[in-house]
């Protein structure tokens, strides 16, 4: 991982799933669900 988050105790340093529900939430915002949905590797838009 990047030396970002070095600052924080491990504990409270983001997830993968946390960086990652992040991302999908952003793109969402941007571009749509269906794109955000695809680009995460969904089959169905939910």
């Amino acid at each position: 991982m990047s030396e970002v988050y070095e600052h924080l105790e491990p504990r409270q340093r983001p997830s993968f799933h946390d960086l990652r529900a992040q991302s999908v939430y952003n793109i969402t915002q941007k571009y749509g669900k269906a794109y955000a949905q695809a680009l995460a590797g969904h089959v169905t838009v939910k």
